[in-house]
């Protein structure tokens, strides 16, 4: 009695089992994938009701969270990026045809040429980053001016970043797409009937989609964070039907048609401004180094 039974094949004083290391392409391969990863993970913890944007930084890199600004800059890159590789793919099956540019001087040419080639891979960024920049605005907007102090509207801004960041990036991933393929279809003349039935109808679900989770569903969000009701008032709503504490309804539409004119507008000749100086540059360095 007592003594531990002998089991053939086991030595219990045997050391345990080396932790095999996976093996360098598979590390290489999770290492790629670790922003999709992280991403995926802080948009399944707000979707299931988390409130992440009340969390310490300590708090998120232990829970392996994104930051509300890293979050949203990571939808708007995964929204965009699929559509850059679409669209390359789609170039190298039917290429673009030729610009004329005979009546240009060679720095004008390459200037041009270079400006095409930026502008292609840059394109499908421009809608996400203004949907980013648009952001810290539309969330402080979601406050009424007499509940306004530094903490609430940071607190407001971090939550619009993470509520947007994860309900938006199916309607931005389609809106870019309906863009972009709209704009390599016209380059090429490759417009039928069914083609435009087609991308009329996904222009209207993308258009309706991002309208709805920018107008509605995000504002709504915050405002029951904020503690307000989500009903919106009129001047036609009877007044024993108005909430006690409504949201700032106005307030947000107003940041949301003026406010968001603006920033595309200014983000729209900021992004062209760029693709120019940047085109120049290399043509400069092409022309210098012969």
């Amino acid at each position: 009695m007592g003594n531990t039974p002998h089991v053939e094949g086991v030595n219990s004083a045997s050391p345990s089992p080396e932790v095999l290391e996976p093996h360098p392409f598979a590390r290489a391969v999770r290492d790629k994938l670790e922003p999709l990863l992280r991403y995926s993970r802080t948009r399944r913890a707000i979707r299931r009701g988390e409130l992440l944007f009340d969390f310490s930084p300590d708090r998120l890199r232990a829970n392996d969270y994104l930051g509300p600004w890293s979050f949203n800059l990571a939808e708007s890159a995964f929204a965009a990026a699929p559509i850059v590789v679409i669209m390359k793919f789609l170039t190298l099956i039917w290429p673009a045809p030729e610009v004329d540019l005979s009546s240009l001087t060679e720095a004008q040419r390459l200037t041009a040429t270079y400006q095409l080639a930026i502008a292609g891979w840059l394109q499908p960024f421009l809608a996400p980053l203004i949907l980013l920049l648009m952001a810290p605005m539309l969330g402080r907007a979601t406050l009424h001016g007499r509940d306004s102090s530094p903490e609430r509207r940071q607190r407001a801004k971090w939550a619009y970043l993470y509520f947007d960041g994860a309900f938006g990036i199916v309607p931005q991933f389609c809106f870019v797409l309906t863009v972009t393929l709209s704009i390599w279809l016209t380059q090429r003349q490759f417009w039928t009937s069914e083609l435009g039935w087609a991308m009329g109808a996904l222009g209207l679900y993308s258009w309706g989609h991002l309208l709805y989770v920018s107008a509605s569903r995000v504002p709504k969000m915050l405002f029951a964070l904020h503690g307000y009701s989500t009903k919106a008032v009129h001047f036609w709503t009877r007044r024993s039907t108005r909430p006690s504490n409504p949201a700032p309804w106005s307030k947000y539409s107003t940041a949301f048609v003026l406010g968001g004119g603006i920033v595309s507008w200014g983000t729209i000749l900021a992004f062209s401004l760029a693709i120019y100086v940047i085109a120049r540059f290399f043509a400069a360095l092409r022309l210098a180094t012969g």
